[in-house]
Order: C-alpha cells, then structure tokens, then sequence
C-alpha cells in the first residue's frame, strides 16, 4: 500500500473535524409578533450542541442596559435551527429579543435582533384595588375588588409589608381567574378565598395584585392594618438539654411561645463570633424540621457528617420569619472522626463530551455521601472556579465513581469538585485537565493516516467520533 502525504489534522482538506459549540445568527421570522399566535425561530450552530433552550427577554434599554428575563419559550429543544413557540398572553407591548442557549452549556449562547410584541387583546393593566375593611384580624377571611383591562388571564393576590420596598409576606392566592377586565370578587366560600394567615406581626400592610403571567403589570391597595386576635406573637427560652451534642443521637429541644405561633421551624446553625459586640447569628447548617407543632418541645436526630464545634438551634414561627429566637451555644462532636475529603484525582488529564471517566477520592470521618460537581477554571488568578454541571448528586462515598462527560462543554480546563452531601464545608478539588473534544480525534486521525486510510475528514464525523471514544475509554 502506497504511503500518503501527512495532512495536517486542522488544515488543507483536513479541516477541523468538530468545531467547538457555537450558537449563531438567531433569528424571527417577523418584526413584529401578536400574543396568542405561533411564531418561527431560527438560528446556526456548530460544534457539540444537542439541544437548546428558547427564552424571551425584553430588550436592554440605552447602551448599558440587559436584556431583562421574561419567559421560557422552549426548554431543551432539539438543536435542529428552528422551532416554532407561542406568544404568551399577557405581555407588556414592547421590544423584545429571543435568546438561545445550549441546554448543556450556559456559556453558548446567541441573541436575536429586537422586535415589537403587541397584544392581541390590548395592553394589560390591573387598578383600583379596594378592601372591604380597614382592619384585618388574623385566621379571617377578606374581601378585595380590583379592576382589570387587556390580556390578564389570572392574577396572584399577595400580602407585602407598607413600608420599605414592600417586601412580600405571604401569597395569598395564586393564579386566581380574572374575569376579562371587569371587577373580581373574592368571595367567601368560593375558589379565590382570601384566607389571613395567622401568626402575623401587627402593623401596616398592602394586597398586592398583579398578572400570573407578568410580574410588571401589578397594582396595590391602600394601607390597611393587621390586629392580632390574642396576645403578639413571639418565641423565647429556647434551650438544649444537652450542651454537647453526638451525631447520630437524638437530643430534644424546648422553647416558650405566645400569641399566634401555630407551627414553628427548628434549624442548626454554626455560631459565629461577632467582632462588634452584636450577637452574630451564623450560617444555617441543616433544617432539622419544618413546620412542627408548636408544643414547646421536640425531639430531633443529630444529623451525621457535621464539622464539630459550636452551634445554636433556631426557632421560627413558620409564617412569620421575624418571630425568632436562638439557643444558647453549644457543641457538637463527631461520633467518628472529624468529616474531609481530600485526594481528588482524575485517570485521565484530557476528557472529551461522551465519554466515560473515573474519579477517585479519600475520605475520613463521617462523609455518608458525596456530590460530584464539574468546575470550569477561572481565565486569571484572581478568578473563581465557576459551576459547568452537576455530574452526579448523593453518590455512595465508596472513594471512586465512573461520570459521563456532558456533550457540548467548551473546550477548556476544568475540575472536579467533590463535597459532603450533608455539609457542603467538607470539601476538595481536584488538580486541573482539559476538555477538548478534538484532541482525541486529532489523534485518531493521525492513526488513520499513518495507516495509509483514507483522511479522516473524508469520513462521516459519527464514525470518526465512535472511534476516538473507544480509543478515549479503552
């Protein structure tokens, strides 16, 4: 057999057999699109892109401006250059701009140019919100009237505070049918029932009206006032009755209460030293229950895997955050050894999309499982490693674990970062590799020529890329 010529794997007719993933040349099909109806997009990609998704943002205003979420058009959607979505109702009139990401890879993206959204059935818009009283006492029911005019399909009835930014409390009701623009009542006894938590802090409130379908079309009442039926909600005493805590044991917990506190949270967290003479209150460790009744005691399970040191317990009513009380401190130890992982290592110093890779660890202490997270490494020393895809989550921790690598990641170096399932302090990572999906297959290609076959590039990718994953895996 007569030898060839070598060719370059990435010049003359040996072009690059796979391009890194690109999304191009987003487009619409019309300038201007009606809600309701069924639009076409359309747009180019190269490279390892096995499905995108399709959102619409409203377009950035002035240079500096972002382009400002709306809605997902379509969710990993196959990368076949075009999809048809429907214009949701709704909208706020405006420009807009379509844009495309790979499903797989956040950093592969593409926008379209602006259009103009307008509305089928007028602009939305909600006003006149009105309560039928001034004063509302917690555990009854309420009436509100709003008005309505445009696309306003349903509506979520939501409690915020008066003062400040208005920060939401509670919904009250959600996707709550609105009557195509007259006025709305919620009734008592039917469907849209305006039910007062209780437990609330007395004070100044708003409702808060505003479209299911877009938050920007919105309108409040007047200022209105929340009385308690009893006595003012609050928590006090709470107390451990251990001072040191084993995981794995059971320990109770006991608090004191008044006012209306139907069910309280019970919560872990580290103590924290304050350097300003103010009490710090640490970070949360681990919920150890949610909504509990609140008979001024309860029994909780020490969970495993916790860093030893020092910790307070949490008490909260559970609709009403600002009722809050802390233990003293106290410690917890270990009922093993101290939690770590450490020696993360990689078989294989280049991966590429599809192929299988192993991964191994060393733990001591008490690590019951692990998440197995891809990292991509940051472009300078100062940089952060940023998060590329979650490759598996609560494994056994048997210190190895076989990953498949996701399709369509940008060529690049990357780790492997390994934490605690339950503690997310307890972690390490591994030394950096590459992903590049053509290195093997410039490799492989170099096999088929030094063997005097045909050029690679000649030859269907779907066989070259079948190859270069046995030889990857082998």
């Amino acid at each position: 057999m007569p030898k060839r010529a070598l060719e370059s794997p990435t010049t003359g007719p040996g072009k690059r057999i796979k391009p890194c993933p690109e999304i191009s040349e987003a487009a619409v099909a019309r300038p201007v699109w009606r809600t309701g109806q069924q639009e076409v997009v359309t747009w180019s990609s190269q490279g390892e892109v096995p499905t995108v998704n399709i959102c619409l943002h409203c377009a950035p205003a002035g240079a500096s401006g972002r382009c400002a979420f709306v809605k997902v058009l379509a969710c990993q959607a196959k990368n076949s250059g075009s999809h048809e979505v429907l214009v949701p109702s709704g909208l706020t009139p405006g420009q807009y701009i379509v844009r495309i990401d790979s499903s797989v890879n956040s950093s592969v993206v593409t926008d379209s140019s602006e259009f103009a959204v307008v509305c089928a059935g007028g602009t939305p818009v909600i006003s006149g919100v009105t309560l039928q009283q001034p004063t509302w006492q917690g555990g009854s029911r309420q009436q509100v009237t709003w008005s309505s005019q445009g696309e306003v399909p349903a509506v979520d009835i939501c409690l915020h505070h008066a003062l400040g930014r208005r920060s939401l409390v509670k919904t009250l009701v959600r996707t709550a049918r609105n009557t195509s623009g007259s006025h709305v009542h919620v009734h008592v006894g039917e469907v849209h029932e305006v039910l007062l938590p209780d437990g609330l802090t007395p004070g100044q409130y708003v409702v808060r009206i505003e479209s299911s379908v877009n938050g920007a079309v919105l309108a409040d009442s007047a200022e209105f006032t929340i009385v308690p039926t009893g006595a003012l909600p609050a928590i006090s005493t709470v107390a451990v009755a251990h001072p040191v805590w084993r995981t794995g044991q059971q320990e109770k917990i006991t608090w004191s209460s008044q006012g209306e506190v139907p069910t309280v949270d019970i919560c872990l967290h580290r103590a924290a030293a304050s350097t300003s003479g103010r009490r710090n209150f640490g970070t949360l460790a681990k919920v150890l229950r949610c909504k509990a009744s609140n008979s001024g005691s309860h029994e909780v399970l020490v969970p495993s895997g916790l860093t030893p040191g020092q910790y307070t317990v949490r008490i909260d009513s559970s609709v009403n955050s600002a009722v809050v009380a802390d233990s003293a401190e106290f410690t917890v130890e270990c009922a093993g050894s101290a939690p770590v992982i450490s020696e993360v290592a990689v078989r294989q110093l280049i991966w590429h999309g599809g192929s299988r890779q192993h991964v191994t660890w060393s733990s001591q202490g008490e690590v019951p499982a692990v998440d197995l997270c891809l990292h991509r490494a940051p472009a300078n020393a100062h940089g952060r490693y940023a998060l590329a895809k979650v490759l598996t989550l609560k494994t056994s921790n048997s210190g190895s674990r076989e990953v498949l690598v996701p399709v369509g990641m940008t060529p690049g170096q990357y780790i492997v970062r390994i934490d605690s399932s339950v503690n997310s302090s307890v972690i390490a990572d591994s030394a950096e590799f590459t992903i590049d999906d053509e290195h093997r297959e410039r490799c492989v290609r170099y096999a088929l020529l030094l063997l005097g076959l045909p050029s690679a590039c000649k030859l269907p990718y779907a066989l070259i890329r079948k190859v270069a994953v046995a030889a990857a895996t082998d």
